[in-house]
This record gives structure tokens, sequence and C-alpha cells, in this order.
């Protein structure tokens, strides 16, 4: 299957603004890469440093590297494109926004959040975070659930409008612990 993902990802980075980004998300499940726990936190802190230290050429070197593991980190995308823009490079720098958004925008569209039924579809850790975030909203405490053959996240959350449930379909996470044993 990684052949599945390996073409949809060259279709995002051949033009990032007209890809199938929900595609691309279930295909990364299916690819021999994917591995959404256990993955190496430093990286993304030493980038972040990079940025910060204005030392774009090692920051576009180790992005490129970190990208290899995670392609569809929205952090790694946007840090990528900080750093290209650092040196002058704006058409690649857009290029890595519009992914960023892409997958986002993939993230928020796969359902709505408010039930089992609805609920929306995560294929990394972070992405609770960022769907929250995205949301406006902050989680207070969360509930793993089973409902049949898939795998929820319950997060109460709080906004400006209160509090309120947002259901995480985390069951490609959860195929893949129990793949990987």
């Amino acid at each position: 299957m990684d052949s599945r993902f390996d073409a949809l990802l060259l279709d995002v980075r051949t033009d990032p603004t007209r890809a199938d980004y929900s595609a691309l998300r279930i295909a990364w499940t299916e690819c021999s890469r994917y591995q959404p726990y256990g993955r190496d936190s430093e990286g993304l802190e030493e980038l972040h440093m990079r940025v910060a230290s204005k030392r774009f050429e090692e920051a576009v070197r180790l992005a490129k590297r970190l990208l290899e593991a995670e392609p569809l980190s929205v952090s790694l995308h946007l840090l990528y494109a900080q750093a290209l823009d650092g040196l002058g490079d704006d058409w690649d720098a857009g290029d890595h926004r519009a992914i960023a958004h892409g997958l986002c925008k993939a993230i928020l569209r796969s359902g709505d959040g408010r039930s089992a039924a609805t609920a929306l579809v995560v294929v990394e850790p972070w992405e609770i975070k960022l769907a929250l975030d995205l949301l406006g909203l902050a989680s207070m405490r969360s509930e793993q659930r089973q409902e049949a053959d898939r795998w929820y996240d319950c997060v109460l959350a709080i906004g400006k409008d209160g509090e309120r449930e947002v259901w995480f379909d985390v069951t490609h996470m959860q195929n893949w612990l129990a793949q990987t044993g």
C-alpha cells in the first residue's frame, strides 16, 4: 500500500492546492512507514530552535529529514515554510503552508465531532490537540471508548460557548497498536 500513499504524496507535492488530503491521510495509515506512536519529538524541538535562531539552512535540512518520517505533520510543514521564508524561497514556503492548510481542512471535514457516528477522524495523536485548537477548544478530560469495531476518544472540551463533548475516531491508531503488539 506504500505505492498508493507515495502517489498521493506526489500529488500533494505537485499541486498542494488540488490534492486529496483525506485520501492521503487514510493511505498513510495503510503505509509500512505509518507509526503514530513513539516518534522523536526532540527533532521537532531542534527544528524550532534552528528556525528561532535564524539558522535557516540547517533548519531546511532538518525539516526535510523529519518530513521523511512524518510527511503529514502540520507543525513540520509550517516550520519548514518559516525556514524557507528565511532563505527567501517564498514559492516553496507557500507550498508547505498550503499542505499544512490542506491537512487541517481534511481533519475538520472528516466529521463534526458531535457523536461517534460523526467523529473527527484522526490518524496521529497530535491531531486531537490540533483539531481542538482549530475549533477554539481546550481539553478538560478524555475517555477512550469502543463501539463495535471502532475506537473513539471522547473529549470533554471547553471553549467560549462552554463545555462540549468532541468525539475523535482513533481506530487507525488502535489498529496500529494491535498489529505491532
